[in-house]
């Protein structure tokens, strides 16, 4: 296997590397392999994303063996579970890697396919964009039925680099990993920025990247974070994308942007490919631009500012929510 999303691979050029800390045991890229090969696959075609190991060794199974893998959020009713499991097809397009269920407007679940090329492409993209250093560490405390957590995951397998997998974000574990580990990179809505200030939590400086995404970020939260000694770097990226396509105004390398009908079109070698039934005859992608549901300009200098949602919600985790209810929310990208 060529690509970089092979745990195999990872341990033949890194075997002793950090790869994971979970429940304060490490775990090389050796080691993992070894799990991985042992590790049995559940016969479920749909599978609720714990964030534990196994939801690690399913996700480096799946894609050792190039099968597709559907998650949903651990919360999903056994009903519910069964609903979107009957919703996937017995025989899918070879390319698919993942498959992750996002709400429309109507609430009503849709599954989008990503291909395993997209998802090296957003991994590749973002370690362009951010840079990786020496023995940089990604802390992950997002749920792993979205995409902004397992990109965190992907990144780090794509890169040989080590992830710190936090079972939810509670604050003071959260902030003394931080510190303890010498955490490099940690994603995080805005709620969870702002309960870190709250703490108290002051910003060492091995803390070299702290991406926010999944909601508009407050200005006055920004200001707070900054003087607290936070590098932000605001995200933006959707399920669809395979998570973050723009940073800090700027599209990621190979992707491309533009407005029609004020609303943000993207072409990228990150884009899905496309919606389960019975959301697969949807015209959203046309002659490889996807039409997103959010309004945004862009300057003369190719910075994006996005405005919002077209329908008046925004996205979090792939997911559509009141504005009003984005600071009371842990439901992440």
């Amino acid at each position: 296997m060529s690509d970089g999303l092979s745990i195999g691979l990872a341990a033949q050029q890194a075997p002793n590397a950090c790869a994971l800390v979970y429940q304060e045991r490490r775990y090389s890229y050796r080691e993992l392999a070894t799990l991985t090969q042992s590790f049995t696959r559940p016969a479920t075609r749909v599978h609720p994303a714990h964030p534990s190991l196994q939801t690690l060794l399913l996700l480096y199974k799946s894609l050792e063996e190039q099968r597709p893998l559907a998650l949903v959020s651990e919360s999903t009713s056994t009903e519910q579970l069964q609903l979107l499991a009957d919703r996937v097809p017995e025989h899918l397009p070879p390319e698919i890697a993942l498959i992750l269920f996002t709400s429309g407007s109507s609430g009503e679940a849709k599954g989008v396919m990503l291909s395993r090329q997209a998802l090296l492409a957003s991994a590749r993209a973002s370690a362009e964009c951010l840079g990786w250093f020496g023995d940089d560490r990604w802390l992950c405390a997002l749920p792993l039925s979205h995409i902004g957590g397992l990109s965190i995951l992907l990144r780090s397998l794509a890169d040989r680099k080590t992830v710190y997998l936090c079972e939810g974000f509670e604050t003071e574990k959260v902030a003394s990993l931080i510190l303890a580990e010498a955490v490099t990179h940690i994603s995080l809505v805005p709620t969870m920025l702002w309960r870190l200030l709250e703490s108290g939590f002051q910003a060492p400086p091995h803390l070299r990247v702290t991406m926010v995404g999944g909601a508009a970020l407050d200005s006055n939260l920004a200001l707070r974070a900054s003087e607290a000694g936070f590098s932000l770097r605001q995200s933006y990226g959707m399920t669809e994308t395979a998570s973050q396509i723009i940073t800090d105004g700027r599209p990621l390398p190979g992707v491309e942007l533009r407005i029609r009908n004020e609303r943000l079109e993207i072409k990228a070698p990150m884009l899905m490919h496309g919606y389960l039934p019975p959301h697969d005859q949807e015209p959203c992608i046309d002659q490889g631009w996807f039409c997103s549901r959010d309004r945004a300009l862009i300057d003369e200098e190719g910075s994006v500012q996005i405005l919002g949602r077209s329908d008046d919600t925004i996205i979090s985790g792939g997911e559509n929510i009141d504005p009003r209810l984005v600071e009371s929310v842990l439901n992440l990208s």
